[in-house]
């Protein structure tokens, strides 16, 4: 079997869904945009490939492409089956995909694509003005890296890479297509976003592990403790975890997790979690032996850490000083206990914390006064400290803490109480 059959066999059948419109949306806003690679000058192309009809529930077409026209993508449509008659409602749809006539394909079977792949290539580089063998392998990593999601080859293969969500409730993202190797290269899926998902599934688990993703979302789902802990345990490379929203009967698996290797870990607003929580994951595991590192945590390699909105106290900062040596970021934003006697406690003489320290995060904390600011020159790498929203922190007091960080580099005060370091 080929890699192209082992890629159509494990593609996920959407249940007789089709959501052109979605797909679409989510090229133009996702895809061609400077921030995901695409460049300004640099023609943009969209190959839909579709089977049928619109399905009930999709995006008005008409809107769609007219977005796409004001971002000047040019678009061709390739219509799959026998639904694409000529004045039939399928046909009319394609026919507003595409830019031009021109651009407008019908074939009868999935496999016919090999026999347009000359005529599709032709019209790509002529569009692109790259003929010519010595900038051909540059261009086709060009449409890689702008979003091409079928990725052509030499042998005329087409390997399918991503499918989008059939569920519009669920949010317009792409999700991994099991069954080929290509599909699960890890390069290609550093970052899985799983946000907001009203339930995580076993496939999805399955797909997670096969990926072994970098970073990985999966706030605010209702993922179990025992679908986390499973994760943990076999993603070795995960640097960034994220957890806001979720409950701490959930978020409780790190507790009894291998969690060594976390960069980056995002507990913001997750729901009934406690103080006595937060002290049992920071301190280190109760088996630990004679002769080990008792002031080891479960987190040593923690470098950030967002805990916005829980009920903590200095107890908690306490051991957060203690067990987490590499912390540098620091979110405590509308934590109600926190205070100036817990900034205190992260910037005292015995604190790691104080020289580690680049960013703090106190919006929206109420205890906090102006004296809070002295403590921070305590602090010498700090480069922001964010005190928006402290109904108790004067502009004032601001303004005068970044001038006296002078002759170094100064801060430079927001209006709102925002304090940055001047690069």
């Amino acid at each position: 079997m080929t890699d192209v059959n082992r890629t159509i066999a494990g593609i996920v059948l959407m249940e007789s869904i089709t959501l052109t419109a979605y797909a679409i949306n989510f090229v133009i806003d996702n895809v061609f945009q400077p921030s995901a690679g695409a460049r300004d000058d640099a023609a943009k192309l969209l190959i839909v490939i579709t089977d049928g009809k619109r399905s009930p529930g999709d995006l008005d077409l008409t809107a769609v492409i007219a977005k796409a026209q004001k971002a000047q993508i040019i678009r061709c449509a390739i219509g799959v089956g026998n639904d694409f008659a000529n004045g039939s409602e399928a046909e009319a749809e394609l026919r507003n995909i595409a830019s031009t006539p021109e651009y407008l394909i019908k074939v009868q079977r999935y496999d016919d694509l090999h026999n347009i792949f000359e005529g599709m290539k032709a019209k790509i580089y002529n569009i692109k003005g790259t003929q010519g063998s010595s900038n051909e392998s540059s261009f086709e990593m060009e449409m890689a890296q702008s979003g091409f999601s079928v990725r052509v080859t030499e042998e005329c293969e087409w390997d399918c890479v991503f499918t989008l969500s059939d569920n519009p409730s669920a949010g317009q993202r792409w999700y991994p297509v099991t069954g080929s190797e290509r599909c699960c290269d890890k390069q290609l899926w550093t970052k899985i976003d799983l946000s907001r998902q009203k339930s995580i599934t076993p496939a999805m688990l399955s797909g997670i592990i096969r990926r072994q993703p970098v970073t990985l979302d999966l706030s605010w789902t209702s993922i179990s403790k025992k679908q986390l802990m499973w994760l943990i345990n076999r993603l070795q490379g995960l640097k960034e975890l994220i957890l806001s929203g979720c409950s701490w009967s959930s978020v409780s698996a790190l507790c009894s997790a291998s969690c060594s290797s976390l960069r980056l870990l995002d507990l913001r607003w997750v729901e009934d979690m406690k103080d006595s929580h937060l002290r049992e994951l920071i301190s280190p595991p109760s088996d630990t032996r004679p002769g080990q590192n008792e002031h080891r945590g479960r987190l040593p390699s923690l470098s950030e850490l967002r805990l916005s909105g829980l009920d903590i106290n200095d107890s908690s900062l306490r051991l957060l000083v203690r067990h987490l040596p590499q912390l540098s970021s620091l979110d405590l934003s509308h934590c109600p206990h926190v205070g100036d006697q817990s900034v205190n406690v992260l910037t005292a003489a015995n604190s790691q914390l104080r020289d580690n320290l680049t960013a703090i995060n106190l919006s929206g904390c109420n205890c906090v006064t102006d004296q809070c600011l002295v403590l921070f020159h305590r602090c010498p790498r700090l480069a922001l400290l964010d005190l928006r929203c402290c109904k108790l922190v004067t502009l004032e007091a601001c303004q005068h803490f970044a001038k006296d960080c002078s002759p170094s580099p100064s801060f430079h005060c927001s209006p709102d109480k925002l304090l940055l370091r001047d690069s």
